[in-house]
């Protein structure tokens, strides 16, 4: 399992305050922003597949609020969610695992520049069938024979690009071409 950058719990919050800098209508006490969260409608959030487990902790969270909010996730590739906004979908937030996707919507309009903020940031790690396998044996496991096959994300996603970008780097991506197997997003590759 990976391990996480921040706690579900802290994340959530940082995401919840997202929530209130996107303008619907009634303001609300948790958050610590003037604009509030929707008093009609659940928010609505598009989120990366990669954000699904931070997305419903901060659902739960903001369930138990003494002033409930509801919020209605949509998960997917960044890429998709992006073009289903710029297509007029109702999307109150945004959570994207990709900057150059959230510059790219502030710069056409479609969201609002003031309320992008960077939350988290991650990191590569290796997981293995068997605990002890890529723990104990490093970056290194990659070139064993033994080892078949190698999930990576399409590079369509950030995840994808990360590591082919890393195996490049290295001089491996040619060399285990033959055995990387390429997933729809970073939650199918685990």
């Amino acid at each position: 399992m990976m391990p996480p950058v921040l706690r579900p719990g802290r994340l959530a919050l940082v995401l919840g305050m997202a929530i209130g800098l996107f303008g619907c209508d009634r303001p609300h006490p948790e958050f610590a922003t003037p604009a509030g969260v929707c008093a009609d409608r659940p928010v609505r959030m598009a989120v990366a597949s990669s954000l699904r487990d931070v997305a419903e902790e901060l659902r739960r969270t903001l369930r138990m609020q003494p002033d409930p909010v509801e919020v209605e996730p949509v998960f997917g590739a960044s890429s998709i969610l992006a073009r289903q906004l710029a297509l007029g979908a109702p999307i109150d937030v945004f959570v994207s695992a990709d900057a150059g996707i959230v510059e790219d919507l502030v710069d056409r309009d479609l969201l609002d520049g003031e309320s992008a903020f960077e939350f988290a940031r991650g990191r590569l790690v290796l997981v293995g069938r068997n605990e002890a396998s890529a723990a104990d044996a490093g970056p290194d496991i990659l070139a064993s024979p033994g080892l078949e096959r190698i999930a990576i994300p399409s590079p369509a996603v950030p995840l994808g690009r990360y590591a082919t970008s890393w195996l490049r780097s290295r001089g491996w991506l040619t060399a285990l071409a033959g055995r990387i197997v390429r997933t729809e997003n970073a939650r199918a590759t685990l």
